[in-house]
């Protein structure tokens, strides 16, 4: 199976400048865990997490007036719609679904959960 067979196209995408509420409060009314985030005058694709979010609050940010620029991650690894479900858990188990120049969609976890191997060191 490839990934753009089993990804869901259902993308949430933000601007730069989202409060972190605002975008937490869309990523709760969508059930989703990240949202894209599109900078045009930046970097381009990145991703804000639920995970950034709490990390900014949990430093004693405001979540009002935090922008989600910059609390984004822009080092994002993309997979290809056309990679097997296999090369996408070889990749790493969440991934966007990219097909530059916009956001293709994302792989569901579920099924990849049990392709993901161990890591282990060289």
């Amino acid at each position: 199976m490839r990934v753009q067979d089993a990804m869901s196209q259902a993308v949430l995408v933000v601007g730069p400048e989202h409060t972190l509420r605002q975008a937490a409060a869309q990523m709760t009314q969508r059930r989703v865990g990240s949202a894209v985030v599109l900078d045009p005058d930046a970097e381009g694709l990145g991703i804000l997490t639920e995970r950034d979010i709490l990390y900014a609050i949990g430093r004693g940010l405001d979540p009002d007036t935090e922008r989600a620029a910059a609390h984004l991650t822009w080092d994002v690894v993309y997979a290809n719609p056309d990679w097997t479900l296999d090369q996408a858990a070889a990749a790493m188990g969440r991934l966007p679904v990219a097909a530059p120049p916009r956001a293709a969609g994302e792989p569901p976890r579920r099924p990849l959960a049990p392709r993901l191997r161990p890591f282990s060191a060289p």
